[in-house]
């Protein structure tokens, strides 16, 4: 229930705290004290306290990109860390750059400007296909604050206003296919993703969504799968994670020796 309650508050504030914080200048640092709770630094010496829920990955891009860098690991990168499984860079690229405390690096690619293009278009067929709504959310942690997730928003289902997490992902490779075929389980490579978000985010399901354009009036665009809160698979992957956190740990010793 205090998660509950906690998302219902910062959406009501996330407005106004973000269309104050464009008049600020270059964040230098971002430390977290508690669970969803930063301080950030900026280079003129001002300092606010913020919770990185309300963080939006657009509209505050440069604390969320801060923030994120802040924490050991983010679930879009569990699967690189736990078991070298990612398109975009080695565990290795991945250790360095934690190690280095440095923003993810911009992926510019055909695919990633189609996705970021596509989001809000999916969501939007999402919120028709489904009468469920959608509310906009930051960058959640875990108690440690050393584990973070971005989920694409929090859902509340229309018909038992029970809370979840959207997970979108915008088919690049099948943007130009007529429909998308029937969506049974989730796909392998979204799994630490999205069952870390739920362990982060202490919800119990998260509606995955696959889309491409809607090439055809008679073919389905859109494919929703719900996917349960698995503890037994968290529980594997977790101590993955903290191995990944001490070898980056390590590392910063190392380098700063």
């Amino acid at each position: 229930m205090a998660a509950r309650l906690g998302t219902r508050r910062l959406l009501s504030t996330a407005r106004p705290h973000s269309a104050c914080q464009r008049s600020l200048p270059e964040p230098l640092t971002v430390t977290f004290s508690a669970r969803h709770t930063a301080e950030i630094v900026y280079a003129d010496g001002r300092a606010r306290t913020v919770d990185t829920r309300s963080l939006r990955q657009r509209e505050d891009a440069r604390e969320w990109m801060r923030a994120r860098a802040a924490l050991d690991c983010t679930a879009s990168e569990f699967a690189c860390a736990a078991w070298d499984a990612s398109p975009f860079r080695s565990r290795a690229a991945l250790v360095a750059e934690k190690a280095a405390r440095r923003p993810s690096r911009h992926v510019d690619t055909p695919a990633t400007r189609f996705g970021a293009a596509s989001e809000p278009l999916a969501v939007a067929d999402y919120v028709r296909a489904t009468g469920n709504a959608v509310e906009a959310t930051g960058l959640w942690t875990d108690d440690a604050a050393r584990l973070g997730a971005s989920p694409d928003g929090v859902v509340v289902d229309a018909s038992t206003g029970e809370r979840g997490l959207l997970e979108v992902k915008c088919s690049f490779h099948r943007r130009r296919d007529r429909g998308l075929p029937p969506l049974d389980a989730a796909p392998r490579g979204f799994l630490a993703q999205i069952q870390g978000q739920l362990a982060i985010a202490e919800l119990d399901w998260c509606d995955l969504a696959l889309w491409i354009p809607k090439n055809a009036p008679d073919a389905p665009h859109l494919r929703v799968l719900r996917v349960r809160r698995d503890a037994a698979y968290w529980a594997d992957l977790r101590p993955r994670l903290l191995d990944f956190a001490a070898e980056v740990a390590a590392r910063r010793l190392e380098e700063n020796l």
